[in-house]
């Protein structure tokens, strides 16, 4: 009688074991992904905060196109400054843009 209560201890325990490390498998597999989309997103973040103060203006409405689709409050924190002194920029498809962006932001706000 003791020895089958011993093996179905045994047995319980190791499919508890299996279980908990089938979910801690899919914890860890989780966090890794998040943490790739958000070296990604930092990655994206900062080549368009760049491309803002270039001299080409391919390379800015390419970067405020880039900004205008990340939706992240830090991206928007970063950038916000940057953005809003191109909607009064003297060329207009950049200016034009600019306010794109910006209106876009407080869409995603609402």
């Amino acid at each position: 009688m003791s020895e089958q209560l011993i093996l179905r201890s045994s047995i319980v325990l190791l499919v508890g074991s299996a279980i908990l490390l089938a979910f801690l498998t899919r914890r860890i597999v989780r966090v890794r992904r998040m943490r790739g989309q958000l070296r990604w997103l930092r990655e994206q973040m900062a080549r368009a905060i760049r491309q803002l103060e270039s001299t080409d203006k391919g390379e800015v409405l390419v970067g405020l196109q880039t900004l205008s689709m990340l939706n992240d409050a830090s991206v928007r924190a970063s950038a916000r400054s940057s953005v809003v002194r191109l909607s009064c920029a003297n060329d207009e498809d950049i200016a034009r843009q600019a306010t794109t962006t910006l209106a876009s932001w407080k869409s995603d706000e609402v």
